[in-house]
């Protein structure tokens, strides 16, 4: 029998360390944390013993506060805390994101600094931010009708940002938030699993008198906007209640012309600006551009609900694992024939071969993401000697633009063949590629050696 072990390192003098705590507790997690010397640098590895060779290897490795949260969520599915289906799991991965990118630097500032170095512009860009997130709340929660943020239960996005919320409104003396945004936080932070995590007193926090956010007609409803990533913004913008946000939604910048319109319960393409995968792209220099669209979980979804020109097209994506020779992430066309038998083959693989499609554990462990996310922009989570090789279809050079998933399946960036060939590159990886027959037309052929 294996021995699971879990390690979580992070700053116990930042407040935000109280939502891994509460995560811990109510998932009953055998695990205390290790204060980190570096603040804002958390880290989650689970080791799996193995009983019969006496040997450790590492399953799970993360070192962002979204990344851990969701690695001890994982340890226990059954909690559903990380939501009960592909829908809810990439609404909690949203709202992390979003929270993560404007609460944990409000959270982690004031508690590398005890407040003291803290300027009055930083506090004021702070309060801009912080008040425009729980606009955006307000209005998901009042557009919604509902108690919490995904589902009629609590999930970790509950839990962490009713947690990150109240400790940031403490430490920059926000005293009031709207009247739905804060019923919610009092629900979620007086929980008797996680009332020992709040910080400082919860009586300084008031309701306002009403929600300042009309509440919309019923076929309206649907149109409240997912969360966005609030950067530095102005009080002005922050008044700005997010169920106004539909029509920036149906139309999203960057997005070409013949590129399909967003759905409207979908972000718009502005908020995936802090998206890891097109923040990398940016970095990196790499033309392309973003647009949301309505959740799709396989490509005849995309095809069905995302329509694009025939010149360009969407992907279909396997992770395969093979015992011997290890993780192949394989990118094709969405009509596509893979023979998983001749696979090892047309890849030179020597000795017998087994390609499978790998677990969603490898999944998350190798490339950070999950079942219904996956695409080539994925491999630049592949850090760790290289290990995924990754395997394209030589018919999508063919094409003059190809749309892929950035880490989540309600959002697609659209490159040319050569600028996600260059991505690849840039990322240390050596695309292989292979010529796959239409499902039509039947098995896959070698066409070329790997690049």
């Amino acid at each position: 029998m294996s021995t699971v072990s879990i390690t979580c390192v992070a700053p116990l003098s930042s407040p935000a360390t109280g939502a891994l705590k509460a995560l811990i507790q109510t998932l009953g997690l055998s695990c205390s944390i290790t204060d980190s010397a570096a603040a804002g640098s958390p880290s989650v590895s689970v080791t799996t013993l193995h009983a019969l060779t006496q040997t450790s290897t590492v399953t799970v490795s993360a070192t962002t506060w979204l990344g851990c949260a969701r690695a001890l969520c994982a340890q226990v599915p059954s909690s559903q805390l990380w939501g009960k289906t592909h829908d809810e799991t990439a609404l909690v991965e949203a709202w992390m994101e979003t929270a993560t990118a404007t609460l944990i630097p409000v959270l982690t500032t004031s508690s590398s600094s005890g407040g003291n170095d803290i300027t009055k512009n930083q506090t004021d860009v702070f309060v801009a931010s912080v008040t425009e997130f729980s606009m955006q709340m307000e209005g998901w929660l009042f557009g919604k009708d509902q108690t919490f943020l995904v589902g009629d239960t609590p999930t970790a996005a509950d839990v962490c940002l009713g947690l990150w919320l109240q400790a940031a409104c403490n430490s920059l003396k926000i005293t009031k938030l709207s009247q739905q945004c804060y019923r919610w936080c009092m629900t979620v932070i007086h929980h008797d699993l996680l009332k020992e995590f709040v910080c400082g007193d919860t009586k300084e926090l008031k309701e306002g008198t009403m929600s300042p956010i009309a509440k919309p007609a019923p076929k309206d409803v649907a149109a409240v906007v997912v969360p966005k990533a609030a950067a530095a913004a102005a009080p002005k913008a922050a008044a700005k209640p997010a169920a106004a946000a539909p029509k920036a939604a149906a139309k999203p910048a960057a997005k070409p012309a013949a590129a399909p319109p967003a759905a409207a319960s979908s972000p718009p393409a502005g908020d995936l600006a802090d998206n890891p995968i097109v923040q990398l792209l940016t970095t990196l220099k790499i033309d392309h551009s973003v647009y949301a669209h309505e959740l799709c979980n396989t490509p005849d979804e995309l095809i069905a609900k995302v329509p694009i020109p025939a010149d360009e097209t969407h992907t279909k994506n396997l992770f395969l694992r093979d015992k011997k020779h290890g993780l192949f992430l394989l990118t094709v066309l969405p009509n596509a024939s893979v023979n998983t038998k001749e696979l090892g083959q047309l890849l030179n693989l020597k000795g017998k071969t087994n390609l499978r499609m790998a677990d969603p554990a490898i999944l998350l462990e190798a490339l950070g993401c999950q079942p219904g996310t996956v695409g080539p922009l994925a491999i630049s989570n592949d850090t760790t000697n290289q290990k995924v090789t990754i395997v394209l279809d030589q018919a999508l050079l063919t094409k003059t633009k190809i749309h892929s998933h950035p880490l989540r399946n309600d959002a697609s960036v659209i490159m040319t063949p050569q600028a996600l060939q260059e991505y690849i590159a840039k990322t240390d990886h050596d695309a292989v590629l292979l010529e796959f027959a239409t499902a039509v037309a039947g098995a896959a052929k070698k066409t070329a050696k790997p690049a």
